[in-house]
């Protein structure tokens, strides 16, 4: 009896693997997925399109319900992957454009919405009401507020520079920025953003000309930024960021004249002078994860700056509602003395969705980043301190697709040095401190 009844679990267990390997019939996945699709069981619908397509099984309606699926799921790069497979074999499906198209814009893939949008029929514009079509995508306004954490650095500052050439020192103060930007939609496959920028910066400024020594506390930078950057769609989900920043700066120099050894009047001059940065990046939107890298080229403080970004941006979920964006700089500066200085950064954010219309970002940075390029070439730090570790958090209000309010704070840990002339990689007094910014901005898409 004892052995009959191993006998007969032996043959079940044979029967019930026998039984699970039995290969699916195209007809019965169909249906099966199907009935899910109607009873909007999308867990279930997604469980059994794997195992079909597992099995080598492929068909135009499963790569629709399995989109659709993901869509409902809010996976959206999931639900682009499957519904850029059945694109592929049925192009003229108004349900399938109309929720691809979908997927892309929330998936934050403008670009290719973009394309897609481009080969709709008249009556899909119509049906999802992007009838018109417009050269403005966006316009941004932005405005930052930067102060000293600590005005003692200023008031203890003793200057420990030995025999110094000419050369200045400067510690800002405080700084208030302005920025307006325009993004165009020149072409379904290209898009031309450009900004102006409006610095003005007032620091503490130690400097030695021809001997003589001076301190201000009021000295003023101003600074006019233009920046222009083009985004091309060279093949599905690969783009060519290019992209060229002027600045123009512009201060107050006393000079002193001399008569027989003596100094007899000092006189205020205005210098003016113009940097520059171009840049070049490439990035691939792929499942999940958004790889890129870049490089930049830089005339900024007398010096010329080679730097090259490597970076990656993650969404687990498969949407906006949580992300990491990690990025790797290496820069060179090179010197008029024919030396070169070497600096890595990393940079590392996580934003994620707090409420339906509240997003939060977090993000710290290490690294020296003094002349250094950031934004795809739209943010310079070329101010005469280094910026030697930040971190801050930023607060996104989203009501609706079109209007955006975002709130940034930022601390800077600097260092700021005497620099002679002649000697622009060599930093002497070094100076630590910090400052707070505060950066309120809003953002129309069209």
């Amino acid at each position: 009896m004892k052995k009959a009844t191993i006998i007969i679990l032996i043959v079940i267990c044979i029967s019930h693997h026998a039984a699970s390997q039995t290969p699916l019939s195209l007809p019965a996945v169909d249906a099966q997925t199907y009935a899910y699709w109607q009873q909007e069981d999308w867990k279930s619908l997604i469980t059994l399109g794997n195992k079909a397509l597992q099995g080598g099984m492929d068909f135009y309606y499963l790569r629709v319900r399995m989109g659709i699926a993901h869509f409902e799921r809010k996976n959206y790069h999931l639900a682009i992957h499957h519904l850029n497979k059945a694109y592929l074999l049925n192009p003229h499906d108004d349900y399938l454009n109309a929720t691809l198209y979908y997927a892309y814009i929330y998936a934050g893939r403008t670009m290719e919405a973009s394309i897609l949008l481009s080969k709709f029929t008249p009556s899909l514009r119509q049906k999802i009401g992007k009838t018109d079509r417009k050269t403005v995508d966006a316009i941004s306004i932005f405005y930052m507020r930067q102060s000293i954490d600590d005005e003692s650095v200023i008031e203890n500052f003793s200057p420990d520079v030995p025999s110094p050439e000419n050369g200045a020192q400067v510690i800002t103060r405080k700084l208030d920025l302005f920025n307006a930007g325009i993004k165009h939609a020149i072409s379904p496959k290209f898009s031309l953003y450009h900004a102006y920028t409006h610095i003005r910066k007032e620091s503490f400024a130690y400097s030695v000309f021809d001997g003589f020594e001076n301190s201000t506390q009021d000295h003023e930078t101003t600074l006019n930024q233009y920046c222009i950057i083009g985004n091309t769609r060279i093949s599905k989900g690969l783009n060519l960021l290019a992209g060229f920043h002027y600045i123009n700066i512009s201060y107050p120099l006393e000079v002193t004249d001399l008569q027989n050894g003596q100094q007899i009047r000092n006189a205020l001059n205005r210098v003016n002078y113009n940097e520059y940065v171009g840049y070049l990046g490439l990035y691939r939107e792929m499942n999940r994860f958004t790889p890129g890298a870049a490089v930049s080229l830089a005339g900024l403080n007398q010096a010329t700056q080679l730097q090259g970004d490597l970076s990656v941006i993650f969404y687990p979920l498969g949407n906006l509602n949580l992300y990491t964006s990690s990025m790797a700089s290496f820069q060179r500066e090179f010197y008029q003395d024919q030396s070169h200085h070497d600096a890595l950064v990393l940079n590392q954010l996580i934003g994620c969705r707090i409420t339906g219309f509240l997003w939060a970002e977090g993000f710290f940075t290490l690294g020296n980043m003094k002349n250094f390029v950031a934004g795809n070439g739209a943010i310079v730090f070329n101010a005469t301190e280094a910026i030697t570790g930040r971190m801050g958090g930023r607060l996104i209000f989203l009501p609706n697709q079109q209007f955006n309010l975002q709130i940034t704070y930022i601390m800077n840990q600097l260092e700021s040095s005497f620099t002679e002339e002649a000697n622009a990689g060599v930093s002497l007094n070094s100076t630590n401190y910090k400052n707070h910014s505060l950066t309120g901005g809003i953002v129309w898409r069209f």
